[in-house]
């Protein structure tokens, strides 16, 4: 089940969440759904809607517990957000080294827009996709 994040969620997103930001203002501010299975959080998307992009939505973090990767719990937030931004650019990023991401948007779809160098501490560029 996918539903909209909840104050009580975040117990269960800090034990997993690989990623800065602040998961609590972007669950007040209606931005990050969780995915649910047996009633534990396992996985989390969030997006900008009017992004500095142009003003086009951007998923800014996809994140699923470890346990739980390879199920396809990823492809399924994503669906989420996609169905929703149907005719409108979509866009994504994530660090030139991580393959399977990588290999997410890829096979679902996204084109390569851009990347851009020096923000990620790890030297790596930061790769932007769009859906449309």
């Amino acid at each position: 089940m996918i539903r909209y994040g909840k104050q009580e969620d975040l117990i269960q997103i800090d034990a997993f969440d690989i990623f800065g930001g602040d998961r609590q203002k972007e669950i007040l501010e209606q931005r990050l759904q969780v995915y649910i299975s047996e009633n534990k959080v396992i996985g989390y998307i969030s997006l900008v809607e009017n992004s500095c992009l142009f003003g086009h939505p951007l998923i800014t973090f996809l994140c699923v517990h470890p346990q739980y990767r390879r199920q396809k719990i990823a492809s399924e937030l994503l669906s989420g957000i996609e169905q929703k931004y149907i005719g409108e650019k979509l866009f994504i990023s994530t660090e030139s080294n991580n393959s399977i991401m990588l290999n997410l948007i890829k096979n679902r779809g996204y084109i390569l827009s851009g990347s851009l160098s020096g923000l990620n501490d790890d030297g790596s560029d930061e790769v932007y996709f769009y859906k449309t």
